[in-house]
């Protein structure tokens, strides 16, 4: 995960987010791979995907409310805030995919290891189906580092308005907690639920 901009934030914004990072809450990271697949999908649609849905939902509020500030009142946040209610948009989509394709792959493909299903005797599509899972996990990993490095290299110090600056500060909290998710979230999905799947795939003969 790209890490805070320093240069760009002021002494009070560095010392808030030092604060937050100590005393926002965000779910242990559990990688115990003793546990089976569908217990580590489980796990993560409730403590990181739907959690994930949320903030971008609470985000994208956020930075609508000082968009539309902005509008009317020209400020150096405008940049920060733009790319904020597109980022939250298709990260919650990304999310929401995961919930409603991906999860039940998982507990699909767990179900066809235990009965032994053999995806040779299978068409050619069901080879290709299973390959884009993993593919799209890895997309949404990509999607969100490059978006948050240039989210971070866009912030600044708020100008103007005591309303636009409060409005701003809580939009990078957001933010902030949102990289954190992501952050755990991409630990567990790299280290424990694709190889998982991986490994289930080739236990029922599918070619990588």
């Amino acid at each position: 995960m790209s890490q805070i901009s320093l240069t760009k934030v002021s002494a009070a914004e560095e010392v808030f987010g030092l604060f937050a990072a100590l005393t926002m809450i965000v779910p242990d990271i559990d990688i115990d791979k003793t546990r089976s697949l569908g217990d580590v999908a489980l796990m993560l649609q409730e403590s990181y995907y739907k959690p994930l849905c949320t903030l971008c939902d609470e985000a994208g509020d956020i930075a609508l409310q000082l968009r539309a500030r902005e509008i009317d009142q020209p400020s150096v946040t405008e940049i920060y805030t733009v790319l904020c209610i597109n980022f939250t948009k298709h990260l919650r989509q990304y999310q929401q995919q995961k919930i409603g394709s991906t999860i039940p792959y998982i507990f699909s493909l767990a179900e066809k290891q235990e009965e032994k299903h053999d995806c040779l005797n299978c068409n050619h599509n069901c080879q290709a189906n299973h390959g884009l899972h993993v593919s799209f996990l890895i997309e949404s990993h990509d999607f969100a580092r490059t978006h948050l490095t240039r989210l971070n290299n866009v912030a600044v110090t708020p100008e103007g308005e005591p309303e636009n600056a409060e409005l701003y500060r809580q939009l990078r909290d957001k933010m902030y907690q949102i990289e954190r998710y992501l952050l755990d979230n991409r630990f567990i999905e790299e280290t424990v639920l694709i190889p998982g799947i991986q490994s289930a795939q080739k236990a029922i003969n599918i070619r990588h």
